[in-house]
């Protein structure tokens, strides 16, 4: 059976960038959103590390989210670390960053890793290496 759904008060942004990923994927939106579903639901094997993967990195995205302000104030230039949802520590080097994020994070956890400046500079954590983007 497939139902029809209508869904009141989605924020129009979310639902543009859902929309948008689904393209960049090539999925139909209904395929799109049965994913997120059994995704967020645990329904299927692959799920289950994706979602907790996926839910580290978007807790970790709010905490930067929530924090960022202060870590302009507080933290220019430096690398801040966010594990967990949980600001860690700021840091003079990429270098530094990494060795401390070796020592204090599980393999394979998600950790997101901020040069604080006018650049954005993202690292991911993808099991033992080191992924920089700069935006």
């Amino acid at each position: 059976m497939v139902a029809k759904i209508f869904i009141r008060d989605l924020d129009d942004e979310i639902y543009a960038k859902f929309k948008a990923e689904a393209a960049k994927r090539g999925l139909k939106l209904a395929k799109a959103f049965s994913l997120a579903i059994n995704a967020w639901l645990g329904n299927t094997p692959e799920a289950k590390p994706f979602d907790s993967r996926m839910h580290e990195r978007m807790l970790n995205e709010l905490t930067y989210r929530k924090m960022k302000r202060d870590f302009l104030r507080l933290y220019p230039s430096k690398y801040v670390v966010i594990a967990r949802g949980v600001f860690q520590g700021a840091f003079d080097s990429l270098d530094e960053t990494w060795e401390w994020i070796q020592h204090h994070t599980e393999e394979g956890e998600a950790a997101l890793v901020q040069k604080i400046g006018k650049e954005r500079r993202v690292a991911r954590i993808t099991g033992s290496s080191l992924r920089v983007k700069t935006h």
